[in-house]
């Protein structure tokens, strides 16, 4: 009664481990929990039977089998190794999107971000990858020997910009067995650059407005100054009439009006 007692404790402890946690971590407890049924429901078949060699029968085949599920579980799913559970651990901590497809084109793997992009039951773990193309016809790569570019994707009345990258998934030997798409959202980085080239349109506008404000104000507008004196100083010159001096006048005012008009159309140019 007392192993039987104690048994159940340590299933009972097994089973609320398996419940309390999911993926590898509840496949490995109940991995756990099918030996030791194994062994304690072979243990209890002995504690009924009346033979000796009947008990002992028993008992072997019940831990003849616990020994074979566990090597099974070794070596089969290879559940209590390191790299299924840091497998897990980096898709749940992934911030961009990864798709992962066999080499006959079906999806055999999709973390959350992935699947928020697509955000429909037409691109899930079972499809194909054409199923994702129709979903988002964008993302299809422009050329096969691309491994990365990009594509944008309208979501929710917003337009959302991706940098997709694609891996092959060669084994040592050099057989391909499928490829890894991951989607990186640069819609922050597109938007950061867009505002940069607004920014630098809007400084290089105010700098040219400047040069050309100098230049007006160097040019043509100290000339109009001159050109205003020059033609009182020719009145003055004719009302006197000193007419020599006053054409003498009118030609330095023509040449100032034609530098005046070269610079013009220098600024206009």
């Amino acid at each position: 009664l007392a192993v039987c007692a104690l048994s159940a404790i340590t299933i009972t402890i097994n089973i609320r481990w398996a419940m309390r946690n999911v993926g590898l971590r509840r496949r490995q407890a109940w991995m756990f929990l099918l030996p030791s049924l194994v062994s304690w429901t072979g243990y209890c078949i002995s504690c009924v039977l009346e033979l000796d060699q009947a008990r002992f029968a028993v008992r072997a085949i019940s831990f003849f089998l616990t020994s074979l599920i566990m090597i099974w579980a070794f070596q089969r799913w290879r559940l209590y190794s390191i790299l299924p559970l840091a497998k897990d651990v980096v898709l749940g901590g992934m911030v961009d999107g990864l798709m992962v497809i066999d080499d006959e084109g079906y999806i055999v793997e999709l973390n959350a971000p992935a699947q928020a992009i697509f955000a429909g039951p037409a691109v899930a773990m079972g499809k194909t990858i054409r199923d994702a193309h129709r979903a988002w016809p964008e993302m299809v790569c422009p050329n096969d020997s691309t491994s990365v570019w990009e594509a944008q994707r309208q979501q929710n009345g917003a337009v959302f910009f991706y940098q997709i990258t694609r891996t092959a998934l060669r084994t040592p030997a050099g057989h391909v067995l499928g490829q890894v798409l991951v989607f990186k959202d640069i819609t922050r980085d597109k938007r950061q650059q867009k505002r940069i080239v607004e920014q630098e349109k809007s400084l290089s506008t105010l700098e040219e407005r400047s040069r050309l404000s100098r230049e007006l104000h160097d040019g043509p507008g100290q000339l109009c100054g001159y050109l205003s004196m020059q033609t009182q100083s020719a009145r003055i010159l004719i009302s006197k009439q000193k007419y020599e001096l006053a054409d003498q006048r009118l030609e330095q005012l023509q040449q100032a009006v034609q530098d005046v008009h070269l610079s013009l159309r220098e600024s206009i140019t």
